[in-house]
């Protein structure tokens, strides 16, 4: 047996180790994502920011598929879609909408009618609305614009607009696709990373208008944001758009985004119409695709900095809303809670205490009382919040 020889390589020649890569805080891209809502893209085309950079930075636009998210039909379902969901109505009109998912319970895959699995879109869909766009339709009266800031995933992952000229019923306008009477076309998209359904409760879909231009932007919740943006004159949404419609459907085509059996969502529909009033339940939807999910009853609906309606949709026999709350509690992202010491939600959902704060009666307060200069108050040796020298604290 002969001895086994030692080869030494030297370290110059071996791969070098990639360092692992730390998944953004929760929190902390949270802020970032807000603080991404109010930076503008610099114009037409498309673009992607990455956290924490406060910036956008231009990337190829590329072709969506040509699929129609086509609008709802006929008899709406018992299950959601095709009609059948909550929409959040506002006087005036919006210059935004996010859609997002407060809790995703149970579910553990998701499948098209084909068995194809992560095959769904993400859809928020304005309501329909007069359009002078309409003019050039075979009866102008009975025509009506729709528009929606859409994420389809599938193969690939795309997010762009879709128009509709619905009841057009002539010729389309060039460039426009024709669909049983109506009319389609799609913005320019961005591509997305595919998507797996295990990600859901991370998900969020912004539409919205500024300056002439027309933006969707998903955020998948992996530290980076896609956005694309097109004139605001092809529908003229800006002067319509009363109501948002978000929730998770089929892919296209009337198709049925379908989950296993035991799972509850919670949807969340923010609005902005420049006012902290507080927006309007109405149960209707626009989109012709469906989910395998049934409306739980009630929807909630809170005005404040951020309006938004909350609902939830389940297929658990017996599902209870997540929005209504025990007396004493308040309803806030992620479930019932008492503001009154909830360092996360401390006198109204969303107050974050500072790391050092409890809080207590509504307020957030000192962990430690009052500490004596020169202490301060931090973590000292005992591992909770008390007043210590400084060398003292951990």
């Amino acid at each position: 047996m002969k001895p086994a020889i030692a080869l030494l390589v030297p370290l110059s020649l071996l791969p070098a180790c990639a360092p692992q890569a730390v998944p953004p805080d929760p929190q902390t891209q949270e802020d970032w994502r807000a603080q991404m809502a109010q930076i503008p893209t610099p114009g037409e085309g498309c673009y992607q920011a990455t956290f924490p950079t406060l910036a956008w930075r231009n990337v190829p636009c590329v072709k969506p598929p040509d699929v129609p998210l086509r609008p709802a039909r006929g008899e709406p379902p018992e299950t959601v879609g095709n009609g059948n969901d909550y929409s959040a109505s506002v006087s005036g009109t919006l210059t935004s909408s996010i859609g997002s998912f407060d809790s995703v319970v149970g579910v553990t895959s998701e499948t098209d009618p084909q068995n194809e699995p992560n095959a769904f879109s993400l859809q928020l869909n304005s309501n329909t609305f007069t359009t002078t766009v309409c003019n050039g339709a075979a009866n102008p009266a009975a025509c009506q614009g729709w528009q929606q800031f859409v994420y389809i995933n599938g193969a690939n992952g795309y997010a762009f607009m879709q128009y509709w000229l619905i009841n057009w019923n002539t010729t389309c306008p060039p460039g426009w696709g024709a669909y049983y009477g109506d009319c389609y076309t799609n913005s320019n998209g961005v591509g997305v990373p595919v998507q797996t359904i295990a990600s859901l409760p991370l998900f969020k879909l912004t539409g919205s208008i500024a300056a002439g231009t027309d933006t969707v932007t998903m955020s998948p919740g992996n530290g980076n944001l896609y956005s694309a943006t097109g004139q605001d004159t092809v529908l003229n949404l800006q002067q319509g758009w009363s109501e948002s419609e978000f929730n998770i459907f089929g892919y296209c085509c009337g198709s049925q985004a379908i989950f296993n059996a035991g799972s509850t969502i919670t949807v969340r529909t923010s609005v902005n119409n420049g006012t902290t009033n507080t927006p309007t339940c109405v149960q209707q939807g626009f989109t012709g695709e469906t989910n395998n999910l049934t409306l739980v009853s009630p929807c909630c609906a809170f005005g404040g900095t951020s309006p938004a309606i909350v609902f939830t949709e389940s297929n658990v026999q017996g599902a209870t809303a997540a929005c209504v709350c025990p007396m004493g509690q308040t309803y806030c992202v992620g479930g019932c809670t008492t503001t009154g010491t909830d360092p996360s939600n401390c006198g109204q959902c969303g107050h974050v205490c500072a790391m050092n704060q409890v809080c207590r009666s509504g307020q957030c307060v000192s962990a430690c009382g009052v500490c004596h200069s020169p202490q301060v108050c931090c973590i000292g040796a005992s591992g909770n919040y008390a007043c210590n020298p400084p060398n003292y604290c951990q």
